[in-house]
């Protein structure tokens, strides 16, 4: 029956068709007594035949499960074949993970896992693509142009456009998440990071000339730098700009006093050889020392004068200016407002710096006391005398001592320019007084005037007369040489008329003599008639001597 059936185990012989060797004897209960065991009557002949039929079957059947056993497997993975092309990638879902497969290649996909199939992302050349991780929660940028596959877990959150940083500019970006700078300068296109800010905006670099410079502090160290190179200045990550500074310009006349980090002064001087001045930076720490001096207004007639203050930066050397107003008092007890100027100059930058920090202030009150101190020796009548005087005499006075020596200053001269009595009454007097030394002086001028006027006028009727009488002796001259030219030839002609008379009648007289004389009287004789006939001609009086008419009153 069957569970004899089930029992039999076939021997190799049975497999081949061979008879099957008999088994030892065995117990009732061991295996090869079942295997041995002949079942009675017609179930010997099922037997066989059921043994042939497996003999045959048996083996094909085996070959063939075997076969499918293992057809199996190679066709599970001929079906989980892929080709992936370039933009695909395959998202591979396991239990525990995921895994990403990014073309292009052919691969076999795990045919017990889920799968997902998506595209790359195409990144724009001026945009970028923020990305979140979903299982670390991480972020991240990628900017195009770029064929993106996004990682297992992750997803695209946004798709931005770039940053265009043009020539000249730079942005500061700062991480929110671990707190690092960066600055990136253009020209490019930027991509931030993720948790990257620019709260500044984009900004212009500093343009460095040869007249400017920067001055740029470390805020991880805390230490200053002076920026001098010509050029574009962009800040580094962890730079920032304390300050834009000029060059610092000065004439061989002028100085400057700077003080560095320490405290320390130094004098900066434009006198230096070439006398062309000099030009400089403030080092990183040091900074231009303001000083606060004190100006003195010029004042007006009647006015009190006006004392304020200045910040000066640039000392100036040349002579100066500085007005005053006195209120001091004569030993008669006269009561002054005085008004004028004090010249004076620095001479010694480095002297005065460490002494005081207001110069023309000292001078003032220096003036001041030396003045008060002259004027109160003097009686306002000699105060009146000479102010010039007095100006001296205070000048003196304030370069006796060491004072303007140590502050390295020189005081030129200490001019009264005009003056006025506190005191009413006394000013009007002083009116009066000035009222008629003004009136002398007008009178004394337009005196003056009238004779320089009636000098002039003398002078120029002394000019007249000179080139009159000039005139005189120039006609006198032409007249006299006139006549003597005209007495010349008619000399000639008388001579050459009277050799002919003489000629005539030297044989009718007795002697050459003789015909002189009566020649002689023949002109005696025409002169006598030629005056008398002119004295007929007037209407003037004839007047006789008594010479003239040999006439003797006493014999009378």
């Amino acid at each position: 029956d069957m569970l004899h059936l089930s029992k039999y185990k076939p021997t190799a012989a049975w497999y081949r068709g061979e008879p099957e060797e008999a088994a030892p004897e065995a117990d009732n209960d061991s295996p090869q007594e079942l295997n041995n065991f002949e079942p009675p009557g017609d179930t010997v002949e099922s037997s066989s035949s059921l043994k042939r039929i497996l003999r045959i079957a048996c083996p094909s059947l085996l070959a063939f499960i075997c076969f499918c056993i293992l057809l199996i497997p190679v066709i599970i993975v001929l079906a989980h074949i892929r080709n992936l092309q370039p933009d695909d990638q395959i998202v591979v879902r396991y239990n525990d993970r995921k895994e990403v497969i990014n073309g292009p290649q052919t691969t076999v996909v795990n045919p017990f896992t889920k799968r997902e199939w998506r595209k790359a992302i195409k990144v724009a050349p001026l945009d970028y693509v923020v990305v979140k991780d979903e299982f670390t929660s991480r972020w991240r940028t990628e900017g195009g142009p770029s064929l993106m596959f996004l990682g297992a877990h992750e997803v695209v959150n946004s798709t931005r456009p770039k940053i265009l940083l043009r020539k000249g500019q730079y942005l500061r970006f700062v991480d929110r998440e671990t707190g690092k700078e960066r600055v990136a300068t253009g020209p490019q296109s930027v991509v931030p990071g993720p948790w990257e800010v620019w709260p500044d905006g984009i900004q212009q670099a500093l343009v460095v000339r040869e007249n400017s410079a920067v001055v740029v502090i470390d805020r991880a160290t805390g230490v200053k730098k002076l920026v001098d190179q010509p050029g574009m200045f962009v800040p580094d990550m962890n730079e920032e700009v304390v300050r834009e500074q000029q060059v610092i310009r000065i004439f061989p006349f002028e100085s400057v006093v700077v003080q560095d980090g320490r405290g320390a002064l130094s004098v900066h001087s434009g006198n230096d050889t070439s006398g062309l001045g000099k030009d400089f930076f403030l080092p990183a720490y040091s900074e231009v020392v303001q000083m606060e001096w004190s100006a003195f207004s010029e004042p007006k007639v009647g006015e009190p004068q006006i004392i304020s203050k200045e910040i000066v930066t640039v000392i100036d050397s040349r002579p100066r200016r500085s007005f005053f107003q006195y209120d001091t008092r004569t030993v008669d007890g006269v009561n002054l407002r005085i008004d004028g100027a004090v010249f004076w100059q620095i001479a010694d930058v480095a002297k005065f710096i460490p002494v005081t920090k207001d110069p023309p202030g000292d001078v003032w009150y220096h003036a001041r006391s030396s003045l008060i101190e002259i004027v109160s020796a003097l009686t306002f009548s000699a105060f009146m005398d000479d102010l010039n005087a007095v100006g001296d005499a205070a000048l003196a006075g304030s370069r006796s001592d060491d004072f303007y020596f140590e502050r390295g200053l020189e005081i030129n001269s200490i001019e009264i320019l005009r003056f006025e009595c506190v005191d009413e009454n006394t000013a009007r007097n002083l009116r009066l007084i000035i009222e008629g030394s003004v009136q002398r002086l007008n009178d004394l001028e337009r005196q003056e005037g009238i004779n320089d006027a009636e000098e002039a006028q003398l002078k120029s009727q002394s000019e007249l007369e000179k080139q009159r009488e000039a005139l005189v002796k120039v006609r006198s001259n032409n007249s006299l040489l006139k006549a003597t030219a005209e007495g010349s030839a008619e000399g000639l002609s008388q001579a050459t008329a009277d050799a002919l008379i003489l000629s005539k009648i030297s044989g009718s007289v007795p002697s050459q003599q003789d015909g002189l004389d009566i020649l002689t009287l023949h002109y005696r004789l025409r002169g006598q008639n030629e005056r008398t006939r002119s004295l007929g001609k007037t209407k003037g009086t004839l007047v006789f001597s008594r010479d003239s008419l040999g006439l003797n009153f006493g014999e009378l």
